[in-house]
Formats: structure tokens, C-alpha cells, sequence
């Protein structure tokens, strides 16, 4: 029996997207868009399909309501929240994508230089991997509703004990990253 596991970043949140600010307004409007919920009008696309198996979702906001559109029981788990983000200590006000670009281009610095992913998150992916793992012995088919730094964690984890990747690592909302083993 080939077991699947499907890590699937969340849906659009409804927290807006906000003007100009420095880096402690980011950090505010980071806080709330973690707080927030799904847009009143995302769905999941007809291509997540509806053979979902177990439903686990992270125990954020948009991550569970996310999992709620999926129309069937699941549980969360505080494993596969968000990793944490390396937002630069820049003194100016930017636009919100500019800051996205910036945290972009840290992480990418951060990972090369063995910065990133931190400590906890990376144990925390390694439990979570574990966890899916065991799991996966009952159960053929897993749909993870996580968040997309965190599957990029969570992925080579389970890469670890076994699984394929075999999905797409495109990260926009709702995207699938597939993991598979025989």
C-alpha cells in the first residue's frame, strides 16, 4: 500500500494588506495576519480534490478555517505552526511587499550560512515528521494543512524516514506539496 502524505499551505488570509510602515508596524500587522482568519471569499481550489484521508491542520486561524472549507473533521496540532520569521532590523518604512522581498532575501542568507531554520524549528519539524510518520501506518492518505515556510522544513524531514517527494514546491495558497512511500 503506497501511503501519501500532502502538505497544503492555506488558504488567502483575511487580513489586509497595509501601507507604508517601519519595522515595528510590520511586526503589528505580522501579529494581526496571524490572528486573522481566511478571506470571507477563498475556497479550496477543485484540484485539492476531496480524497483528503486524515485531516490535520496547524492550530493558527487561517490554517484551521482553512481545513473547516475541506468539509470534513480534523484535528490541529501546534507542530506545524509557521516557522519563525527573520524579519531585518531596517530602519525605514516600506511598503509590505518590499518587506516580504526583504525577509526573502534574509532567509535565503540565513539558510546559507546554516542560520535557518532555527534550533526549535527544526525539531519541531523533526517531531512533526515523526509524528506524520506514525501516523501514516493507519492511515493512507494525510492532508497537512500547514504554512508555507514550515512545509519547507517539514518536507526534507520526511524526506528522512523515507518519503518521495514528489509534488510541486510552488508555495502560493492552497498549493500541495505530495510526499509518498511504499
Amino acid at each position: 500500500m503506497t501511503r501519501t502524505i500532502r502538505l497544503v499551505r492555506h488558504g488567502r488570509s483575511a487580513h489586509a494588506a497595509g501601507a507604508w510602515v517601519d519595522r515595528a508596524g510590520f511586526l503589528q500587522w505580522l501579529a494581526a495576519y496571524d490572528d486573522a482568519g481566511l478571506a470571507q471569499d477563498e475556497r479550496p481550489p477543485t484540484s485539492l480534490g476531496s480524497d483528503h484521508g486524515l485531516v490535520i491542520a496547524s492550530d493558527m486561524p487561517r490554517a484551521i478555517e482553512s481545513a473547516r472549507h475541506l468539509g470534513r473533521e480534523f484535528q490541529t496540532s501546534r507542530l506545524l505552526r509557521e516557522a519563525q520569521l527573520i524579519v531585518p532590523n531596517l530602519s525605514m518604512r516600506l511598503p509590505l511587499m518590499l518587506w516580504a522581498i526583504a525577509i526573502g532575501i534574509r532567509w535565503l542568507i540565513a539558510e546559507r550560512r546554516g542560520e535557518w531554520p532555527s534550533a526549535e524549528d527544526h525539531k519541531r519539524a523533526e517531531d512533526a515528521a515523526t509524528w506524520l510518520d506514525a501516523l501514516s501506518a493507519e492511515h493512507a492518505t494525510i492532508t497537512v494543512i500547514t504554512h508555507a515556510a514550515f512545509r519547507r522544513i517539514l518536507a526534507p524531514a520526511l524526506e528522512r524516514r523515507g518519503w518521495a517527494d514528489v509534488g510541486s514546491k510552488k508555495g502560493h495558497h492552497w498549493s500541495i506539496r505530495l510526499l509518498m512511500r511504499p
